[in-house]
């Protein structure tokens, strides 16, 4: 009697990813992460949306010293964030984000009701921001808002992590007092590098084309499962065979 086949392991994208840094020798990758979300209630500072996310970073971190940079814009209805740190340091903390948003949701007590993933670049030549950053944006639009058209949502989402890296960029050249003052001034010192308003981001949230947390996240964590079209049809098609 044949013995049973060996299953091989189950790999997953990231598995895959961490195996091509090791070949290629690098110690660090750095990548950047933008995500959008609903706002549980509405906001009237940045206050509860930055507590939030530092309490979810620094559970992450820990004492490792690991430098997250980047910046929350706060809308009375949504935000925006971006995070650029270690590869393995950003995907942690969507995890927890995911793990976080999923308790909230069971619990009712929501400080994100949705969350989705704008872009994610690995292997970034370097950091847009000096550091972590946050701004609070008013508007009096407070909905309701509609999902936009499908065609658009791939050129949204790509505007919207160009114009964040050229908002870190931005402030990388300033000095601290400027950057101060800047943050404070976000409209007038950057607007043309900001959403137009919440509206846009609801365009992204509550369209299907834009995948969600928890979509994003099982691309990474689960086991990449390659289905050929041979392997659904029975009995087998032979194989072709070739004569020189």
């Amino acid at each position: 009697m044949m013995d049973d086949a060996i299953e091989p392991p189950h790999v997953s994208l990231l598995d895959v990813v961490l195996e091509r840094i090791q070949k290629e020798g690098k110690k660090v990758l750095l990548a950047r992460v933008v995500y959008i979300a609903k706002t549980g209630g509405k906001e009237s500072n940045k206050t509860q949306q930055i507590s939030f996310h530092e309490e979810l970073m620094n559970k992450v971190k820990g004492d490792s010293g690991e430098k997250v940079t980047g910046m929350l814009l706060v809308f009375p209805t949504c935000c925006v964030h971006v995070m650029e740190a270690e590869t393995k340091i950003v995907l942690d903390i969507l995890r927890e984000l995911l793990h976080t948003w999923q308790q909230q949701q069971q619990a009712k007590t929501r400080v994100l009701d949705m969350v989705k993933i704008v872009s994610f670049t690995e292997d970034i030549p370097g950091r847009a921001f000096p550091t972590w950053m946050s701004a609070f944006l008013s508007s009096s639009n407070a909905g309701p808002y509609e999902a936009e058209e499908e065609a658009k949502i791939l050129a949204m989402a790509c505007n919207l992590n160009i114009s964040m890296v050229k908002l870190g960029t931005l402030f990388s050249e300033m000095s601290k007092p400027q950057q101060i003052f800047a943050l404070d001034n976000l409209k007038s010192t950057a607007g043309d590098l900001l959403p137009k308003g919440p509206e846009v981001i609801f365009g992204m949230l509550l369209s299907e084309e834009t995948p969600t947390l928890e979509e994003f996240m099982e691309i990474y964590d689960d086991p990449i499962n390659v289905d050929l079209d041979s392997e659904n049809v029975w009995p087998m098609a032979q194989p072709l065979k070739f004569e020189l």
